[in-house]
């Protein structure tokens, strides 16, 4: 109850106001899903790694020493790492991972695409909606890392998964 003693009552939206509200803050990046390309659902604690830079080369002017002039070359993109609660469990994801980086290369590594989703709560339509995806494409495993472990510490065992992909694409 409030003040008045009255019970609050959340405010109600019209699509279009709620439209409007998306486009003028940003979102929380708290609410996100991963999927690996296996029929699974998996819950991270972080995700990382959604960074890509355009290299650049820098040319000097012969004669000319008040400016370097920098050429754009080509995008170079970090490795996507995913972090989560060690799980006991071989699930399609760990299978994959200990095929890469424990293989002797007898197969072909099996590239996967990685789909990133920034997720929202739509009020209206009671669903929930992907605001931002991101598709890192031709990913691998490339490093799974085990967190320490410690008797002094009271903490979750996280393991944390690297990926490296080719390219990236936004949607939304």
């Amino acid at each position: 109850m409030n003040e008045i003693g009255q019970k609050f009552k959340p405010p109600e939206y019209t699509e279009a106001e709620q439209e409007t509200d998306k486009k003028n803050y940003p979102m929380p990046s708290f609410y996100f899903k991963v999927d690996c390309g296996f029929n699974e659902e998996f819950s991270f604690q972080e995700v990382s790694g959604l960074t890509y830079e355009l290299s650049t080369t820098e040319f000097t002017e012969g004669g000319e020493n008040k400016q370097v002039y920098h050429l754009p070359g080509t995008r170079k993109y970090s490795n996507l790492k995913v972090k989560r609660g060690v799980i006991p469990k071989n699930t399609g994801l760990i299978k994959w991972c200990m095929d890469v980086l424990e293989g002797e290369f007898e197969n072909p590594i099996e590239s996967k695409t990685i789909i990133v989703s920034l997720l929202d709560i739509d009020a209206v339509k009671k669903s929930i909606e992907p605001v931002c995806i991101w598709n890192c494409f031709n990913a691998f495993p490339v490093k799974w890392e085990i967190d320490s472990f410690s008797s002094m510490d009271n903490k979750i065992a996280v393991e944390t998964i690297e990926f490296q992909y080719t390219h990236m694409e936004r949607q939304k």
